[in-house]
Protein backbone atom coordinates (compact mmCIF):
# COMPACT_ATOMS: atom_id res chain seq x y z
CA UNK A 1 0.00 0.00 0.00
CA UNK A 2 1.06 3.59 -0.53
CA UNK A 3 1.13 4.26 3.22
CA UNK A 4 3.67 1.51 3.89
CA UNK A 5 5.74 2.75 0.98
CA UNK A 6 5.62 6.30 2.37
CA UNK A 7 6.76 5.09 5.79
CA UNK A 8 9.57 3.16 4.13
CA UNK A 9 10.69 6.38 2.41
CA UNK A 10 10.66 8.15 5.77
CA UNK A 11 12.75 5.40 7.34
CA UNK A 12 15.29 5.45 4.52
CA UNK A 13 15.64 9.23 4.77
CA UNK A 14 16.46 9.07 8.49
CA UNK A 15 14.51 12.32 8.93
CA UNK A 16 12.37 12.97 11.98
CA UNK A 17 8.79 14.24 11.78
CA UNK A 18 10.02 17.63 12.95
CA UNK A 19 12.65 17.78 10.21
CA UNK A 20 10.14 16.71 7.56
CA UNK A 21 7.73 19.41 8.74
CA UNK A 22 10.45 22.05 8.53
CA UNK A 23 11.64 21.02 5.07
CA UNK A 24 8.26 20.30 3.48
CA UNK A 25 6.17 23.03 5.09
CA UNK A 26 3.55 20.45 6.12
CA UNK A 27 2.34 20.92 9.73
CA UNK A 28 3.53 18.32 12.25
CA UNK A 29 -0.05 17.42 13.16
CA UNK A 30 -0.89 16.71 9.53
CA UNK A 31 2.24 14.58 9.15
CA UNK A 32 1.37 12.47 12.22
CA UNK A 33 -2.12 11.80 10.85
CA UNK A 34 -0.78 10.83 7.41
CA UNK A 35 2.01 8.55 8.61
CA UNK A 36 -0.26 6.92 11.19
CA UNK A 37 -2.98 6.26 8.63
CA UNK A 38 -5.62 8.50 10.27
CA UNK A 39 -5.89 10.56 7.10
CA UNK A 40 -7.20 8.17 4.47
CA UNK A 41 -7.22 10.47 1.44
CA UNK A 42 -4.56 13.19 1.84
CA UNK A 43 -4.28 15.92 -0.74
CA UNK A 44 -1.96 15.20 -3.63
CA UNK A 45 -0.04 18.43 -3.07
CA UNK A 46 0.65 17.45 0.54
CA UNK A 47 1.93 14.00 -0.45
CA UNK A 48 4.07 15.53 -3.19
CA UNK A 49 5.70 17.91 -0.67
CA UNK A 50 6.43 15.03 1.70
CA UNK A 51 7.95 12.66 -0.86
CA UNK A 52 10.04 15.44 -2.40
CA UNK A 53 11.33 16.27 1.06
CA UNK A 54 12.27 12.61 1.51
CA UNK A 55 14.17 12.57 -1.78
CA UNK A 56 11.53 10.82 -3.89
CA UNK A 57 8.80 11.61 -6.41
CA UNK A 58 5.19 10.52 -6.66
CA UNK A 59 6.21 7.98 -9.28
CA UNK A 60 8.29 6.24 -6.63
CA UNK A 61 5.17 5.37 -4.67
CA UNK A 62 3.25 2.22 -5.55
CA UNK A 63 0.55 2.47 -8.26
CA UNK A 64 -1.96 2.14 -5.46
CA UNK A 65 -1.04 5.65 -4.39
CA UNK A 66 -2.60 7.16 -7.47
CA UNK A 67 -5.86 5.37 -6.63
CA UNK A 68 -5.83 6.30 -2.95
CA UNK A 69 -4.84 9.96 -3.33
CA UNK A 70 -7.45 11.94 -5.17
CA UNK A 71 -5.80 14.25 -7.68
CA UNK A 72 -7.45 17.54 -8.68
CA UNK A 73 -5.10 17.78 -11.68
CA UNK A 74 -5.18 16.20 -15.13
CA UNK A 75 -2.43 13.90 -16.32
CA UNK A 76 -1.18 16.70 -18.58
CA UNK A 77 -0.96 19.09 -15.60
CA UNK A 78 0.98 16.51 -13.61
CA UNK A 79 3.34 16.00 -16.53
CA UNK A 80 4.01 19.73 -16.70
CA UNK A 81 4.57 19.86 -12.94
CA UNK A 82 7.12 17.07 -13.19
CA UNK A 83 8.94 18.89 -16.00
CA UNK A 84 8.91 22.06 -13.89
CA UNK A 85 10.64 20.17 -11.06
CA UNK A 86 13.48 19.32 -13.43
CA UNK A 87 14.23 22.97 -14.25
CA UNK A 88 16.96 25.01 -12.60
CA UNK A 89 16.15 28.17 -10.63
CA UNK A 90 16.37 30.41 -13.72
CA UNK A 91 14.00 28.18 -15.67
CA UNK A 92 11.52 28.03 -12.80
CA UNK A 93 11.57 31.82 -12.48
CA UNK A 94 10.89 32.20 -16.20
CA UNK A 95 7.94 29.78 -16.06
CA UNK A 96 6.49 31.48 -12.97
CA UNK A 97 6.70 34.90 -14.66
CA UNK A 98 4.93 33.53 -17.74
CA UNK A 99 2.23 31.94 -15.58
CA UNK A 100 1.61 35.23 -13.75
CA UNK A 101 1.30 37.07 -17.06
CA UNK A 102 -1.11 34.53 -18.52
CA UNK A 103 -3.19 34.38 -15.34
CA UNK A 104 -3.54 38.14 -15.44
CA UNK A 105 -4.66 37.97 -19.08
CA UNK A 106 -7.19 35.23 -18.38
CA UNK A 107 -8.65 36.72 -15.21
CA UNK A 108 -8.82 40.39 -16.25
CA UNK A 109 -12.30 41.24 -17.63
CA UNK A 110 -12.27 42.21 -21.26
CA UNK A 111 -12.71 45.99 -21.67
CA UNK A 112 -16.15 47.03 -22.82
CA UNK A 113 -16.08 48.93 -26.06
CA UNK A 114 -17.03 52.56 -25.52
CA UNK A 115 -19.25 52.37 -28.58
CA UNK A 116 -21.40 49.77 -26.82
CA UNK A 117 -22.23 52.38 -24.15
CA UNK A 118 -23.37 55.06 -26.57
CA UNK A 119 -26.71 55.69 -28.26
CA UNK A 120 -28.14 58.22 -30.67
CA UNK A 121 -30.75 60.55 -29.21
CA UNK A 122 -32.68 63.24 -31.09
CA UNK A 123 -32.38 66.76 -29.75
CA UNK A 124 -35.18 69.24 -30.45
CA UNK A 125 -33.49 72.50 -31.32
CA UNK A 126 -36.53 74.52 -30.25
CA UNK A 127 -36.47 75.29 -26.55
CA UNK A 128 -39.25 73.99 -24.32
CA UNK A 129 -40.48 76.93 -22.35
CA UNK A 130 -41.37 76.42 -18.76
CA UNK A 131 -43.17 79.72 -19.19
CA UNK A 132 -44.18 80.77 -22.67
CA UNK A 133 -44.01 77.52 -24.66
CA UNK A 134 -42.42 76.61 -28.01
CA UNK A 135 -43.39 75.52 -31.48
CA UNK A 136 -43.54 71.72 -31.84
CA UNK A 137 -41.82 70.87 -35.13
CA UNK A 138 -40.58 67.40 -36.05
CA UNK A 139 -38.06 68.84 -38.52
CA UNK A 140 -36.28 70.55 -35.64
CA UNK A 141 -34.77 67.22 -34.48
CA UNK A 142 -30.97 66.82 -34.59
CA UNK A 143 -29.25 63.52 -33.66
CA UNK A 144 -26.87 63.62 -30.71
CA UNK A 145 -24.61 60.87 -29.38
CA UNK A 146 -25.07 60.35 -25.64
CA UNK A 147 -23.95 57.87 -23.01
CA UNK A 148 -26.28 54.94 -22.42
CA UNK A 149 -27.87 54.71 -18.97
CA UNK A 150 -31.26 53.97 -17.41
CA UNK A 151 -32.65 57.41 -18.36
CA UNK A 152 -31.26 57.88 -21.86
CA UNK A 153 -32.26 54.32 -22.75
CA UNK A 154 -35.93 55.19 -22.17
CA UNK A 155 -35.93 58.60 -23.89
CA UNK A 156 -37.21 59.31 -27.40
CA UNK A 157 -35.76 62.80 -27.63
CA UNK A 158 -34.42 65.64 -25.53
CA UNK A 159 -34.77 69.41 -25.50
CA UNK A 160 -33.70 72.49 -23.61
CA UNK A 161 -35.86 74.29 -21.04
CA UNK A 162 -36.39 78.03 -21.23
CA UNK A 163 -38.12 79.97 -18.50
CA UNK A 164 -38.50 79.71 -14.74
CA UNK A 165 -42.06 78.49 -14.17
CA UNK A 166 -40.84 75.04 -13.10
CA UNK A 167 -38.12 76.17 -10.73
CA UNK A 168 -36.58 74.81 -8.62
CA UNK A 169 -37.11 71.42 -10.34
CA UNK A 170 -36.05 72.61 -13.78
CA UNK A 171 -33.86 75.63 -14.40
CA UNK A 172 -33.72 77.62 -17.59
CA UNK A 173 -31.10 75.98 -19.83
CA UNK A 174 -31.56 72.49 -18.41
CA UNK A 175 -31.65 69.64 -20.91
CA UNK A 176 -34.57 67.28 -20.29
CA UNK A 177 -35.29 63.76 -21.55
CA UNK A 178 -38.73 63.03 -23.03
CA UNK A 179 -40.42 59.68 -23.57
CA UNK A 180 -43.33 59.96 -25.96
CA UNK A 181 -46.62 58.82 -24.42
CA UNK A 182 -50.22 60.11 -24.45
CA UNK A 183 -50.57 60.70 -20.70
CA UNK A 184 -48.70 60.91 -17.40
CA UNK A 185 -49.66 60.10 -13.82
CA UNK A 186 -50.64 62.78 -11.34
CA UNK A 187 -47.49 64.27 -9.87
CA UNK A 188 -45.34 63.44 -12.90
CA UNK A 189 -43.99 66.04 -15.31
CA UNK A 190 -45.20 66.11 -18.89
CA UNK A 191 -44.75 67.94 -22.16
CA UNK A 192 -47.95 69.64 -23.33
CA UNK A 193 -48.62 71.49 -26.61
CA UNK A 194 -51.16 74.29 -26.46
CA UNK A 195 -52.08 76.58 -29.35
CA UNK A 196 -49.11 75.19 -31.28
CA UNK A 197 -46.73 75.80 -28.43
CA UNK A 198 -45.34 73.39 -25.83
CA UNK A 199 -45.15 73.58 -22.06
CA UNK A 200 -43.36 71.56 -19.40
CA UNK A 201 -45.77 71.21 -16.48
CA UNK A 202 -46.60 68.93 -13.57
CA UNK A 203 -49.76 66.89 -13.95
CA UNK A 204 -52.17 67.85 -11.19
CA UNK A 205 -55.76 66.96 -10.42
CA UNK A 206 -57.53 68.43 -13.45
CA UNK A 207 -54.79 70.98 -14.03
CA UNK A 208 -51.25 71.49 -15.25
CA UNK A 209 -49.27 72.85 -12.34
CA UNK A 210 -46.39 75.35 -12.33
CA UNK A 211 -43.96 74.88 -9.46
CA UNK A 212 -43.12 78.57 -9.45
CA UNK A 213 -46.06 80.31 -7.72
CA UNK A 214 -45.54 83.36 -9.93
CA UNK A 215 -47.12 81.41 -12.82
CA UNK A 216 -50.79 80.38 -12.92
CA UNK A 217 -51.84 76.77 -13.48
CA UNK A 218 -53.30 75.68 -16.80
CA UNK A 219 -56.69 73.96 -16.80
CA UNK A 220 -56.97 71.61 -19.79
CA UNK A 221 -60.77 71.67 -19.72
CA UNK A 222 -60.66 75.25 -20.91
CA UNK A 223 -58.84 74.31 -24.11
CA UNK A 224 -59.63 71.92 -26.93
CA UNK A 225 -56.15 71.46 -28.39
CA UNK A 226 -54.14 70.56 -25.28
CA UNK A 227 -52.75 67.06 -25.04
CA UNK A 228 -49.83 65.27 -23.47
CA UNK A 229 -46.93 64.76 -25.83
CA UNK A 230 -44.65 62.86 -23.48
CA UNK A 231 -43.26 62.17 -20.01
CA UNK A 232 -40.31 64.14 -18.65
CA UNK A 233 -37.94 61.40 -17.48
CA UNK A 234 -35.44 63.77 -15.93
CA UNK A 235 -32.45 65.87 -16.83
CA UNK A 236 -29.87 65.04 -19.47
CA UNK A 237 -26.61 65.82 -17.72
CA UNK A 238 -24.14 67.68 -19.98
CA UNK A 239 -21.41 65.12 -19.21
CA UNK A 240 -23.58 62.44 -20.84
CA UNK A 241 -23.42 64.23 -24.20
CA UNK A 242 -20.55 62.85 -26.29
CA UNK A 243 -21.18 64.70 -29.56
CA UNK A 244 -23.74 67.05 -31.02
Amino acid sequence: MWLSQLNMMKKNSSLTIEEIAEKSGVPIGTLFKIFSGQTKDPKLGTIRSIVHCLGYTLDDLTPDTKNKVASPYTSEALKIAKQYDQLDSWGKSAIEALIREELSRCTTPAPVSQEENLIELNFNELKASAGTGWELMEESMTPWTVKLNDLTRKADFCLSVEGDSMEPKFQSGDLILIRQQPSVEEGQFGLYPLHGRGYVKQQGCGKLHSLNPAYPDIFPGEYEDIECRGLVLGKLEPVWVVSR
